[in-house]
C-alpha cells in the first residue's frame, strides 16, 4: 500500500473508532440531573453520580472564589461541567469555544501496569 493510500484511510479510520466510541450502549436509558449555582451548571447521570454532585459544585465554587480574588477571572456565562462514570478510567477534558464547558470523567486511575 502507498503513502497516500494511507493517509486517506487515517482520517476514516479515526472516525470509525470515534463513532464507536460515541456509541456507547449503557447511555442510551441514563436520566441526567441538573445543578445549578450562580456560576456553575453541572450535568450528571443520577442514579450513579447523585452522591458526589454536591461536592463537585462546592469543589467549584471555592476554586472560582479564588480565581475571581487573585486573578480577577470573570467568566462570561456559566460553566457547565458534566461529569461521567461510562469508562475504567479516570480522565478529564476542557472546552473554551464556543461555550466554557469542563468533562471530568469519574473513576479510580488505574495503576496496573505500575505493580
Amino acid at each position: 500500500m502507498t503513502a497516500g493510500k494511507r493517509r486517506r484511510r487515517l482520517p476514516f479510520a479515526a472516525l470509525l473508532v470515534l463513532g464507536a466510541a460515541c456509541a456507547h450502549p449503557a447511555a442510551a436509558g441514563v436520566a441526567y440531573r441538573v445543578l445549578e449555582t450562580a456560576d456553575l451548571r453541572l450535568i450528571y447521570p443520577g442514579a450513579t453520580l447523585s452522591f458526589i454532585a454536591p461536592h463537585a459544585a462546592r469543589c467549584y465554587e471555592n476554586a472560582m472564589r479564588f480565581h475571581r480574588g487573585v486573578f480577577r477571572y470573570e467568566p462570561g456565562e456559566k460553566v457547565t461541567v458534566i461529569l461521567d462514570d461510562y469508562a475504567d478510567f479516570s480522565n478529564a477534558a476542557a472546552w473554551s469555544s464556543p461555550r466554557n464547558t469542563v468533562l471530568m470523567h469519574v473513576a479510580p486511575a488505574s495503576f496496573v501496569s505500575e505493580t
